[in-house]
């Protein structure tokens, strides 16, 4: 749970006996009900047909003998067809569980930790507010503490650092006509997000205002390279210099290529000023969902591009339904004077995080400076390092492996047991029928090597079953994740086959020997006299 970033949760595992009451019940009741039809056909035959009885018996009278005489493969082929039921859910035990793990194997291969650190972090160390440096965080204030930034700039070892900027106040971008049809035809395919009051309350002030909530960003110019252009030319300079804005997508639950504006077009965007009101936004028990502004002070400008902002420089929280803004960073390091004098256009800016670079044998003592501060000075700030960011993902990817395997282990456990009781049972049932095949000159080499191939077979059918079901499950499943967690390239991983065929096929050998060698202590009378 602390790996899947639950904040300051505290929780504590205990162990309650009404599970085991559960598993008692359920399982009473599964077999209970696995029973009952069979006993049913069990009640219905009599005690001198079933003596006489052998799995497939009535079946086999049907067959019409081949002219070329009884080949021991073809014998161990055959006897697979004897009961399909049980032949096609031991098959599907076994080609499950090699479905199951290919996709698990192949799905925790295909977690990149190089993309994950490029994701999560720019430079060597970044130094932020939890709700920075620990997504899902939900501790107040994401303002980086000046004195932290200041204490790690007079660190030895700097090479180079970048700083983040985002607002006090929200912004708002202004649809005009064609934005607010693109919005409204998005809301009606069902692209945007629905479903809760603040997506819902978003979708409405776009509609009857024509406004979008907005989450806005300034960086230092190095910082600017390492935003993806999706549509446009990004000049970093140029763009400093004012007058220009970059925006994303919208925000939603299907709304990758849902872009209001292109490069070339003017948006107005309007800021909060010391005219502007707080009108406060409740849901129908008078809780406070939002705050929005009246009064705004408008500012016309060009997108220059449409960009993508990567997780490393966002605060990890968004404007449902609203758009990602980014603006020159003159703009949001201007602030009111000390009497309150207002400069139209001007606006509350503060930085939430700063990245450095530092030379290799420096980093480790910049590393524990910036770890000493968070713990004696402020534990509200955070970092984020390489070394804290791989046993993140190690962790991560621990998680995701342990409830996998197991998952796959129990399956797999489950199809060796069916596979287990459907060959020995057979050998059980079909006592008689060996002694009789031993007693018209079968050989008992003969008889093992039939039971041996029958199982083979199971192996052989299930292995490429599951071959074919894991592959194609893993790349349906597995690609599409390509698109939705930034760190995830699919890379199919066929260990799931090579650690488990073998196994399989060790069962395979073991447990036919192991059946008949128990039935063979029994002499070719015994069984026949058991039988009858």
């Amino acid at each position: 749970m602390s790996v899947m970033n639950m904040g300051g949760m505290k929780i504590t595992l205990r162990f309650h006996p009404a599970i085991l009451l559960f598993g008692a019940v359920f399982s009473l009741i599964t077999v209970l009900l696995g029973c009952r039809k069979p006993g049913k056909i069990a009640g219905s035959v009599s005690p001198v047909e079933a003596v006489r009885y052998s799995e497939g018996t009535l079946k086999r009278k049907k067959e019409k003998h081949s002219e070329k005489g009884a080949r021991v493969h073809r014998m161990a082929m055959s006897n697979l067809g004897r009961n399909k039921k049980k032949t096609v859910l031991v098959i599907l035990s076994l080609s499950l569980s090699l479905t199951l793990l290919c996709v698990v194997i192949t799905g925790v291969d295909s977690f990149q930790l190089d993309s994950y650190l490029q994701s999560r972090l720019i430079g060597d160390v970044a130094i932020g507010s939890l709700r920075y440096t620990l997504p899902g965080s939900t501790e107040p204030g994401t303002e980086l503490d000046d004195a932290m930034a200041a204490y790690l700039d007079a660190q030895p070892g700097i090479t180079g650092s970048y700083e983040m900027y985002t607002t006090t106040y929200p912004r708002t971008l202004f649809l005009d006509e064609e934005a607010a049809r693109l919005y409204a035809g998005w809301r009606d395919q069902g692209l945007l997000r629905t479903g809760d009051d603040w997506s819902d309350m978003a979708i409405a002030n776009a509609a009857e205002k024509g406004e979008v909530e907005t989450d806005v960003y300034g960086y230092d110019t190095g910082l600017l390279d390492y935003l993806t252009v999706v549509e446009g030319e990004l000049d970093p300079e140029k763009f400093q210099e004012g007058g220009y804005v970059l925006l994303t997508s919208v925000v939603g639950d299907h709304t990758e290529d849902c872009y209001l504006y292109h490069p070339g077009d003017k948006v107005t965007i309007g800021n909060v000023s010391p005219y502007s009101e707080a009108v406060e936004v409740t849901d129908e028990n008078g809780n406070l969902l939002n705050i929005r502004w009246t009064n705004l002070e408008e500012k016309e400008y060009e997108v220059m591009a449409i960009v993508e902002i990567p997780t490393s420089m966002d605060l990890h929280s968004y404007s449902v339904n609203g758009v990602g803004m980014v603006l020159p960073k003159s703009e949001l390091t201007k602030s009111y004077g000390d009497e309150g004098e207002y400069t139209a256009g001007e606006d509350y800016g503060y930085r939430f995080a700063k990245t450095y670079t530092v030379e290799e044998d420096a980093l480790d003592a910049f590393i524990q400076a910036a770890e000493s501060y968070v713990e004696g000075q402020n534990p509200y700030m955070g970092y984020i390092s390489k070394e804290t960011l791989e046993q993140e993902f190690s962790g991560m990817v621990t998680v995701i492996r342990t409830l996998g395997l197991s998952l796959g282990i129990v399956i797999a456990v489950i199809g060796v047991l069916n596979f287990v009781n459907s060959v020995l049972t057979g050998i059980v049932a079909r006592k008689r029928e060996f002694a009789i095949l031993s007693s018209i000159g079968m050989t008992d080499a003969q008889l093992r090597r039939m039971l041996l191939e029958e199982s083979l077979y199971y192996v052989a059918i299930s292995g490429v079953i599951g071959i074919v079901l894991g592959s194609l499950a893993g790349y349906g499943v597995l690609s599409a994740l390509n698109q939705v967690i930034l760190f995830f390239s699919y890379r199919y991983n066929a260990a799931a086959f090579l650690i488990m065929l073998p196994l399989f096929t060790a069962a395979a050998v073991l447990i036919p020997y192991a059946g008949y060698g128990r039935l063979k202590k029994e002499s070719i009378v015994e069984r026949l006299r058991d039988a009858e």
